[in-house]
């Protein structure tokens, strides 16, 4: 197809940080080379995020076959997988397309503008035999580790709620931009619980006459170690966060996360990694930063693209912040609270909610 100047420049550009060459595969099937073959990854990305995937993807050990503003301009390319970057407006449509036609998919951003549409792409995936991923922490990453670690030592006392908050810049007012953030700053606390799923949602923002509100919390209810001790997940977004001032006069980030245990509390930055443990009313101890680098969940998925095997065709235990999110906000708006079933992603209670989450929205 004819390609403006600027698009030219675009694939340029990628092909001058990628490296490498690479024949085509089967779609669908294991990515299978010799050592001196890679995988040829198509990207799908703004300009201005093209270095940072590219030179993520190079380093996993990938190569970038081609370059993209959209799944159309794509068509024609020899490519195994695609990589979509941040600030899509629809990642949803391309990473459908591209699991139709065979193909891996890694997403920088949560996918689904319903809990139905993010259900299908990954009944999709999995019945086409390709891995779907997106940007989230493993739970073996070093961050969840160490947190999980101090949980299980005992070091907080009896764990007895997690609150996670999420500021807006003045640009980051769409709901998109909410799933990411709730997505991101969920992801640690769900994955530190284990196997351990909600059973009920409850969402609700300030008054507005717009759908999306400009502050919401939305508080997910877990079975605890008795049927008498439930345990909650808070999570404030926008004018609501951070919740409290201080812990102990130590100020609070403008994101981040708080385990409040019997005996000690630890405050996690997700930004900048930094983790605080509190014990006695003050500051006790600082632990080793742990920031994740940018697409850090990419090599992981490559790896999986590789092995094919029925574990890493499942769904990625990372993905359910995601499905969180989303229940969220299906609660919020139905105004009302949710039994939730995690694993079939439906209300038990709540048909409202059910209509909601059957119909795809717009971001």
């Amino acid at each position: 197809m004819p390609l403006s100047q600027s698009r030219r420049q675009f694939l340029q550009l990628s092909a001058a940080v990628a490296a490498g060459a690479c024949g085509p595969l089967s779609f669908g099937n294991p990515i299978r080379r010799e050592a001196h073959d890679a995988c040829a990854v198509g990207l799908l990305a703004a300009q201005t995020h093209v270095p940072d995937l590219t030179r993520a993807v190079v380093a996993a050990g990938a190569r970038v076959a081609a370059v993209g503003g959209t799944f159309d301009e794509l068509a024609d390319v020899a490519i195994d997988a695609l990589a979509i970057g941040s600030g899509l407006a629809a990642p949803e449509d391309a990473a459908r397309k591209a699991l139709e036609r065979g193909l891996h998919v890694f997403a920088a951003d949560p996918l689904g503008r319903s809990v139905t549409e993010w259900r299908t792409l990954t009944e999709l995936a999995r019945h086409r035999g390709v891995v779907l991923r997106t940007d989230s922490l493993s739970p073996d990453a070093p961050s969840v580790r160490q947190i999980a670690s101090l949980i299980d030592d005992a070091e907080l006392g009896a764990l007895r709620e997690i609150v996670c908050w999420t500021s807006r810049s003045a640009s980051d007012d769409s709901e998109r931009d909410f799933r990411s953030r709730g997505g991101r700053v969920l992801n640690v606390p769900l994955l530190v619980l284990g196997s351990r799923q909600p059973r009920s949602v409850y969402g609700a923002g300030s008054a507005t006459a717009a759908e999306f509100p400009q502050s919401m919390a939305v508080r997910y209810e877990f079975p605890g170690t008795s049927e008498e001790t439930p345990f909650f997940v808070t999570w404030y977004d926008g004018e609501w966060a951070p919740p409290y001032e201080s812990i102990d006069d130590y100020p609070l980030p403008s994101s981040g996360a708080l385990y409040l245990g019997e005996t000690g509390q630890l405050l996690d930055d997700p930004v900048t990694g930094a983790r605080v443990l509190f014990r006695n009313g003050a500051p006790s101890q600082a632990l080793p930063s742990l920031a994740s680098a940018p697409h850090s969940a990419l090599p992981r998925w490559l790896a999986a693209c590789a092995d094919l095997s029925p574990n890493s065709l499942k769904l990625d235990p990372a993905e359910r912040a995601n499905a969180a999110v989303l229940a969220g906000l299906a609660s919020y708006r139905a105004q009302h609270s949710l039994e939730w079933d995690a694993l079939a992603l439906c209300a038990r209670n709540c048909p409202e909610a059910d209509a909601l989450i059957d119909v795809p929205r717009r971001a």
